[in-house]
């Protein structure tokens, strides 16, 4: 704990080691308290294997480090039962590499929690966690910003860690601006993933605003909640969901605008083709998402299982190369969806809103209140049953109901409503104005 006399109330030790702790222990805490760190290679570095197990806690209070050519805080820490790290007021600004890098090997359980952290300016990921722990791992971040970084704002990589425990990721109250990749980015693999992000501004990113993928292979599954969020200018997609397990996928999005994106404003993508048997369920409610570069809203189930999409108060307008809202199951389940006070305005290449089922199962429409597609290039309304008429066709395609709910006019093909099977062939088309 480095005092001094002055107003900052800090001692500023610079380079070439700013706070350096390389040792071999059994159960070990360190806090670094009231440091300003300039200068050299890193600000703060952590090298520590527990023998024989135990806990390892690291805490770092009203510490900054600036200026160092590697990273401005780099923690290695091998053999833990347990793994506590806890920041508090700390500023990490121009470090060459990483700006936060912890290192995770041969650790059971992990509780990282970031409480107003400033990260900017880093040579690669503002923070970095390689996360290879096999016991649970909760992840805190509030009231922190990300900003400038040359790789993700915040990267918390599980995706190579097969016998991972469960991952939990809470985020709320931060900014992850104008970074070269995510401004969030989140990987996990062997274990159930539960993500939970509130109260954040996430633009003018390289990548995506939130990029967050499960390729849990054991049939864990993903849950997704961000709510009052801006996700805008990013060069890739606003929000990307993907999993690619076995698992059931959850999605919400409450809250959200998601506008100027160069790929979807919103995006859920579950499985490739024929690999996984979960569900999913999305629900959208009170989301903006216009003048995306692909669909504003995009959400596709690739797996044998079901899909169900509610969408509530939902205003899209102005997609890019694809419709204003896209929902499809292209494996072998059924797909429920269920749309109120929805509006597709402008698609500039494509309909207004596509739902489709697009291999054998049942396609069930609610249009449970209004529903206006206007002024798209092609059809305001695409429902597609496609194949299960020609595979099974003693069967129905599909049940609509509260088509009446629909309006629109000046769709480029003429027709409101567009009714198809059979790969896509329309067998009952309604106009624009009915």
């Amino acid at each position: 704990d480095a005092k001094t006399d002055d107003d900052d109330d800090r001692c500023t030790i610079t380079g070439p080691a700013g706070a350096s702790v390389i040792a071999s222990t059994s159960a070990a805490s360190l806090a670094l308290k009231n440091l300003v760190l300039t200068g050299g290679e890193r600000g703060v570095h952590v090298d520590a294997t527990v023998v024989g197990g135990g806990a390892y806690t690291l805490a770092l209070t009203n510490v900054e480090t600036r200026g160092h050519t590697e990273d401005g805080v780099d923690v290695a820490v091998d053999g833990a039962d347990a793994f506590t790290m806890l920041f508090n007021d700390v500023v990490v600004h121009d470090s060459g590499d990483e700006g936060v890098s912890v290192q995770l090997a041969d650790t059971s359980t992990v509780d990282v929690s970031l409480r107003n952290v400033r990260i900017s300016a880093s040579g690669h990921h503002g923070a970095l966690f390689l996360d290879t722990a096999t016991g649970a791992r909760t992840y805190t971040v509030h009231e922190s910003w990300f900003d400038a970084n040359q790789g993700s704002g915040l990267r918390i990589d599980g995706a190579n860690n097969v016998d991972g425990g469960p991952l939990a990721v809470r985020i709320d109250e931060t900014t992850s601006t104008n970074n070269r990749f995510d401004g969030v980015e989140l990987l996990q693999d062997g274990d159930s993933f539960d993500v939970a992000i509130d109260d954040v501004v996430l633009d003018n990113n390289g990548h995506s605003g939130v990029y967050v993928e499960s390729i849990a292979d054991d049939g864990s599954p993903l849950s997704f909640k961000l709510e009052d969020a801006v996700v805008s200018n990013n060069e890739l997609s606003g929000v990307n969901v993907t999993h690619s397990g076995l698992g059931d996928v959850a999605a919400g999005v409450l809250r959200v605008v998601a506008d100027n994106n160069g790929g979807s404003g919103v995006l859920v993508t579950d499985g490739v083709a024929g690999t996984n048997t979960g569900d999913v369920t999305a629900m959208l409610t009170l989301v903006t998402a216009r003048s995306n570069g692909d669909s504003n809203v995009r959400v596709v189930e690739n797996s044998s299982g079901d899909l169900a999409t509610t969408l509530v108060d939902v205003y899209t307008s102005l997609a890019g190369t694809d419709q204003n809202i896209r929902v499809f199951e292209d494996g072998a389940g059924d797909a429920t969806h269920t749309l109120s006070n929805v509006t597709a305005l402008g698609a500039a290449a494509s309909d207004g809103i596509e739902l489709r089922e697009r291999n054998v199962g049942l396609l069930t429409v609610t249009f449970a209140g209004a529903v206006r597609a206007s002024h798209n290039n092609a059809v305001g309304v695409v429902l597609d049953g496609e194949l299960r008429l020609a595979a099974t066709p003693d069967t129905r395609a599909m049940e609509v109901s509260g088509a009446s709910n629909v309006a629109g006019t000046a769709n480029g093909s003429g027709h409101l409503i567009d009714y198809r099977h059979d790969s896509g062939v329309s067998f009952l088309t309604v106009p624009n104005n009915s």
